[in-house]
């Protein structure tokens, strides 16, 4: 808002005087202002407890999906025939000798040579195809009898048993011609699963040389066969998840013995670091929380302060042995002074988590599923009550979504307020401007006109002297 150069005429100072006035005016406008700041450092408390929120979200469930799976470690030797992987804590413990002798196979057969795929074969008919002993018939027609029309009405059939068609492209050996193959495959690995085609109709499929027991068989249907410490295990699939309780091997390949081991050697070092983690993301998020709490008015902030140390200060029920975080070495430490870098405001950072790495290892080491269900017991562990608020707090239409659209409306409010207060603020300037610049001109009229008569009397004193 400028101010026109005025009192140039009378002498008054009237640059001076309108400014006064206006700061006068101004009251409303500069309380609206602080008002929308302080809603501002709100809004940025609000979002970056949010931000907090999620990524302590996080690290306690990664804590809680890597105790799930982590009791027991493998080691296998080096071996190109099959991979393992633990399905949880129920696996057996032992070493185990594996070689893989052969590898589950889908059975896959093949027609006779077609010179197109395109082209009508005028072949018509009714195929019965069978896999694993549940077949399903195909109809074929003149409105349907080119080899990508027949591969289509395979596929597409609504009772389809488990048979993929095919067409594989291929050259004539003496010419080089393009050739087509139909072929069809089981979606079914196993000896059990091998395809049988008959014609129900027709000869459409012994002309298509596709019926069972044909030189055209490109797969045969087989089992998995391994050996294990001696013994033969013979499954229909090559990923093998009921010979090794709690573990399942994906054979991918023939080949030589390799040993697999399982103990029941903690993973430590690694849980301890997932803890750690989120120790330092909790005390991160507590320390932004202190440090806002003292500064912002938005009661979301004080809430979840109330809401985690709600969770630390009650002890777990029907966990085991441990029922406060104290047992496994996570303690709250002594609070401190802090200074706010934002603000200067001196407040007090209690509340921090400390670990004790020392009393974690001989926990976890005596009792570790007691340490294990004291942290992630599906109603009393410590990590999914503290999941319970972090999602009360930011799922979608939550506590912090719930402030931050209150804190955005308020603003858009005070956006329009002050909007409004400019306009008339700029109104009572060019107000004023107008009457002290009036007031100017009139009053430098009565200057000139005084000094025309001071000027006349003295003049006529003058000639009566």
């Amino acid at each position: 808002m400028g101010i026109s150069m005025t009192g140039i005429g009378s002498g008054m100072d009237v640059d001076s005087i309108i400014s006064s006035l206006m700061e006068v005016e101004k009251i409303t406008y500069d309380k609206l202002a602080v008002k929308k700041s302080n809603i501002n450092f709100d809004l940025s408390a609000v979002g970056s407890i949010k931000s907090g929120i999620s990524d302590l979200k996080a690290s306690g469930k990664a804590v809680s999906d890597f105790v799930s799976k982590s009791y027991f470690n493998t080691k296998q030797s080096s071996s190109t025939s099959f991979t393992s992987s633990l399905d949880g804590n129920d696996a057996s413990l032992g070493s185990y000798d594996i070689t893989v002798t052969q590898l589950a196979q889908a059975h896959k057969i093949g027609s006779a040579v077609q010179t197109s795929k395109t082209a009508d074969t005028g072949l018509t008919g009714t195929m019965s195809i069978d896999v694993g002993g549940t077949s399903f018939d195909v109809e074929i027609d003149p409105a349907n009898d080119t080899l990508e029309e027949i591969r289509d009405t395979i596929n597409n059939a609504s009772d389809n048993s488990g048979v993929k068609a095919s067409i594989l492209a291929t050259n004539n050996e003496i010419t080089g011609d393009p050739e087509y193959v139909l072929t069809l495959t089981s979606t079914t690995t196993g000896a059990d699963n091998s395809i049988a085609v008959t014609d129900s109709v027709g000869t459409m499929a012994a002309t298509l040389n596709i019926t069972a027991g044909t030189a055209n068989e490109l797969n045969v249907a087989q089992n998995a066969i391994i050996d294990i410490d001696g013994y033969n295990v013979e499954r229909a699939t090559n990923t093998l998840s009921d010979v090794i309780e709690g573990v399942t091997l994906d054979l991918i390949a023939t080949g030589g013995a390799a040993s697999l081991e399982i103990n029941s050697e903690l993973r430590k070092d690694d849980i301890k670091e997932l803890i750690g983690t989120f120790v330092s993301d909790y005390n991160a998020i507590v320390s932004k929380i202190n440090e806002l709490d003292a500064e912002s008015n938005e009661t979301t902030v004080s809430l979840l302060k109330s809401k985690l140390r709600s969770v630390l200060d009650t002890p777990a029920t029907g966990t085991g042995i441990y029922n406060i975080m104290a047992d496994l070495g996570i303690v709250t430490d002594s609070p401190a002074k802090r200074i706010s870098p934002n603000t200067g405001v001196e407040f007090t950072n209690g509340g921090l988590l400390k670990l004790d790495s020392t009393v974690l290892d001989s926990v976890m080491g005596s009792n570790y599923d007691d340490v294990i269900n004291l942290l992630t017991d599906a109603t009393e562990g410590f990590l999914t009550r503290f999941d319970g608020v972090f999602t009360e707090m930011v799922t979608s239409g939550g506590t912090v979504d719930t402030t931050l659209d209150q804190l955005g409306n308020r603003t858009k409010y005070l956006d329009d307020r002050l909007e409004r207060e400019e306009t008339r603020l700029e109104r009572k300037e060019k107000s004023l401007t107008k009457q002290f610049s009036k007031l100017d001109s009139l009053m430098s009229t009565y200057q000139q006109q005084g000094a025309y008569v001071t000027a006349q009397l003295g003049a006529w004193a003058s000639q009566d002297g």
